[in-house]
């Protein structure tokens, strides 16, 4: 081997490295193997310990960063948190098919629940320990402050059904072949009135107790808008009465000879006085436990629904030869026309079903046509972008959404044959959807 010239750094002739055969184990290899002499498989074994050791170091601190990362996830950390983005967004646009519908469940119906439906409706269940919580988080004994649970209620093989505005988490809560039913804003009690016996009873929906109201006429009951009450409609061998009762069912008080109640408020209702139900009469507000006052002015109303500083109505009578839909207050009660008469819109018929939007903003009803079907319509309030929501020959609304962005139907007659279907549409006729297959009224 050959030296290189002198080195200057004190260390001597530089060495030319040996060949890798020439080098022999590595030195820690070199020093186990002077420690463990001639035993070479106790030295393998040593290795082996050594580096499972090491495996389960490296194991444990993954779970420790693991845990960490998902505690983050948990409370919420904006830096692992992943952004809801619309569907329609991803999409670019409406996937309507064939009969208009867009193939979309939306949850935010503003009803608080989570998007996979497994919170109760309303988003909370912190009822006072010891009650039962109903629906929207509301318990059976106590009404809630106005608050709409985002609820709505059909009939579906021989049974009242309830389910979130977004036809999720859908149960039944009572039976029911033939009659009429109300749902309290509430989502905890529900007001039914069975034709088969023509009597009323009030059924708690935390607790599935039923409470007998009395005899009653099949027509709706309609609540308070903080659940506190509801008023209905009492035939007797000569006239029609409307009554008033507790959210329990007791508490009844008597109002006057009317049909067609209506709650304004959380202690006002409306009717109209004298006649059956369909005809015309003079329109009264009453406050629970005082007396009627009339609406003078309100002479020809056939049916009525509240809204913000008045109320819309049918005009039908001799001060309305040809029936209209008008919206009218206290001090105007004749008001102005925002649907004329049905043979202007389409074709002859009669409105009915007036729901008003919860912003009070648009109004939804039914032209019922010379052929026997009911056709959903739409109409702003102050008369302007009328339309026509119905795809196929019947629909019937239930209600608007707590939001006012869907207004909820039933589609379909099953007396002809058809089936029968919970739905849902904006006013501008896009977002057409079924919730509920099979629902009806």
């Amino acid at each position: 081997m050959s030296e290189d010239p002198e080195r200057t750094d004190g260390l001597g002739p530089a060495r030319e490295p040996e060949p890798p055969d020439a080098q022999g184990p590595p030195r820690g290899w070199k020093r186990l193997r002077d420690l463990m002499g001639d035993q070479p498989s106790l030295a393998i074994i040593v290795v082996l310990l050594a580096g499972g050791a090491l495996a389960l170091a490296i194991f444990g601190l993954v779970r420790i960063l693991g845990v960490d990362s998902s505690s983050d996830r948990a409370t919420g950390d904006s830096s692992s948190s992943v952004s809801a983005v619309d569907v329609e967004d991803i999409v670019g646009g409406s996937n309507e098919d064939a009969d208009g519908s867009d193939g979309s469940m939306s949850t935010a119906s503003g009803d608080g629940t989570a998007d996979d439906g497994t919170s109760g409706p309303g988003g909370s269940d912190d009822g006072d320990e010891g009650e039962a919580s109903g629906p929207g988080g509301a318990t059976g004994d106590v009404a809630g402050d106005e608050a709409d649970a985002g609820l709505v209620a059909y009939r579906m093989e021989g049974q009242v059904w309830i389910a979130n505005v977004d036809g999720t988490d859908p149960r039944p809560v009572a039976d029911l072949l033939d009659g009429v039913y109300a749902l309290s804003p509430d989502g905890a009690k529900l007001a039914v009135v069975d034709s088969a016996v023509r009597r009323l009873r009030v059924v708690d929906l935390a607790t599935g107790e039923e409470a007998d109201v009395g005899p009653a006429f099949s027509q709706a009951p309609d609540w308070s808008a903080d659940s506190r009450w509801f008023v209905y409609t009492l035939r007797t061998t000569s006239s029609y009465e409307l009554k008033t009762a507790g959210r329990d069912g007791g508490d009844i008080q008597a109002v006057s000879e009317g049909h067609s109640g209506r709650a304004a408020a959380a202690d006002v209702a409306g009717f109209v006085a004298g006649g059956a139900p369909g005809s015309a009469g003079l329109l009264t507000k009453v406050a629970r436990g005082e007396a009627p006052t009339p609406i003078e002015g309100a002479d020809d109303v056939a049916e009525f629904d509240w809204s913000d500083g008045g109320f819309s109505y049918v005009c039908a009578g001799p001060e309305c030869p040809l029936t209209a839909i008008r919206f009218g207050t206290e001090e105007d009660p004749e008001g102005t026309e925002i649907v004329g008469p049905p043979s202007e819109v389409a074709k002859p018929g009669r409105y009915a079903s007036l729901a008003v939007s919860p912003d009070g903003e648009w109004l939804a009803f039914t032209l019922g046509g010379d052929d026997g079907f009911s056709r959903l319509w739409v109409v702003r309030k102050d008369g302007t972008d009328p339309r026509e929501l119905s795809v196929r020959r019947d629909a019937y609304p239930l209600r608007w959404t707590p939001d006012a962005e869907y207004v909820l139907f039933i589609e379909g007659n099953a007396i002809h044959g058809e089936e029968t279907r919970l739905m849902r549409v904006r006013p501008d006729g896009t977002g057409r959807m079924e919730l509920v297959p099979n629902a009806g009224l």
